[in-house]
């Protein structure tokens, strides 16, 4: 149960940042904003203030911000008009608490760069967002760093090191006869040319040594020949200024790294292993088992994806939307109502389906394990 709020606090976390970014540069383009919703489906709830209704809706996953369209407009005029016509005097004028709304607080009045604004502030608030996690992460828990010493922080499975029986806490004090002091001279003799089998000399923690044969494999990009140990690693606490420095160092290497992996995928350099709903609930609840800092790593770089993803130039996306308004700019006029609701329709139901898609491997997945 715990675990199900935490990944509900954490996804409504960017959800909530993202939407925020729409709802405030709408409001400083002087848009109206007519609904701040969190959540999808039936509305379980709110408050209206100052002409937008911020609501609570049943599923957790997802919101929006609906703008004042001109669509809007027509049909609260016809409205008030019909009942008018019926002496409704309640709608004579329209309504005290749905005022008729001028077209100059509408989407549309507004220029290609005011808009343009709107729908890229959604993903950029999504890359603050993760700026700010990663930095107040190295202020209050510190900078991961290595000891530097031969000992052994953790096996990675199913490689070499898992099979020969290392484990943490282990010291190598040499290799194939080579004195291995430090971390560097231990990884420097591993990495050596022409060595096929390895011959580990370890210290164990009850002080008794062994000696430990084994093959090293090449690593993932097929370089150099690795075991599958990591370095015994601490946690160096840092000042706000280097908090600030590290975390924005990492926001920008990792959102560069997502920006190369989804270059890859498209050019078929690297294998397309999304996602959904199910994996990254999986992902944030073995974060909070690992511990805040693991956590707070996590939604970081959940943020930095969330944000850049967005920016994809898919219908029904952020990116789509600026994709259709720079073609309208290009194009010297607007689409109508009609073909945007196509583009828009057509992009949900491809989302929908790719969240089906990858929902479905989620669990074959999990079930799979």
């Amino acid at each position: 149960m715990i675990k199900a709020i935490i990944v509900i606090l954490v996804l409504g976390l960017m959800i909530l940042a993202h939407e925020f970014g729409h709802f405030i540069m709408g409001r400083l383009a002087g848009v109206r904003v007519l609904e701040f919703s969190f959540g999808m489906g039936p509305r379980l709830g709110g408050v209206r203030k100052n002409g937008t209704d911020y609501s609570l809706r049943a599923l957790p996953f997802g919101g929006y911000v609906r703008f004042l369209s001109r669509e809007e407009i027509a049909l609260r005029r016809a409205e008030a008009e019909e009942n008018a016509e019926e002496g409704d005097e309640e709608y004579e004028g329209g309504r005290a608490d749905e005022p008729e709304y001028p077209e100059s607080e509408s989407m549309e009045s507004k220029g290609f760069w005011q808009k343009f604004s709107i729908y890229v502030a959604g993903p950029v608030m999504n890359l603050l967002l993760g700026a700010l996690i990663f930095i107040l992460a190295y202020a209050f828990f510190g900078v991961t760093t290595s000891s530097g010493e031969n000992v052994i922080g953790a096996v990675v499975p199913d490689l070499p090191a898992q099979a020969a029986g290392l484990e943490a806490g282990d010291r190598v004090v040499a290799v194939n006869g080579a004195p291995t002091a430090d971390w560097e001279s231990m990884t420097r003799e591993i990495r050596a040319e022409n060595q096929t089998v390895l011959v580990l000399s370890i210290e164990k923690t009850d002080g008794q040594t062994r000696q430990i044969e084994l093959t090293p494999v090449p690593d993932d990009s097929g370089g150099y020949p690795v075991i599958g140990v990591t370095a015994q690693v601490f946690q160096q606490k840092v000042g706000v200024s280097q908090a600030v420095r590290y975390g924005l160092l990492r926001t920008w290497e990792f959102t560069g790294l997502l920006l190369d992996y989804i270059a890859g995928m498209f050019t078929g350099r690297e294998k397309v292993d999304l996602g959904g709903p199910v994996a990254i609930a999986g992902i944030i609840s073995d974060g909070a088992e690992a511990g805040a800092m693991a956590l707070l790593q996590i939604m970081a770089i959940l943020s930095l994806q969330f944000g850049v993803l967005n920016l994809l130039p898919i219908p029904a996306l952020d990116g789509g939307q600026l994709v259709v308004l720079i073609f309208e700019r290009v194009r010297g006029r607007e689409l109508s109502p009609e073909k945007k609701g196509i583009i828009q329709l057509t992009g949900f139901a491809l989302l929908l389906a790719l969240m089906i898609a990858v929902t479905y491997s989620d669990i074959l997945r999990l079930f799979g394990d």
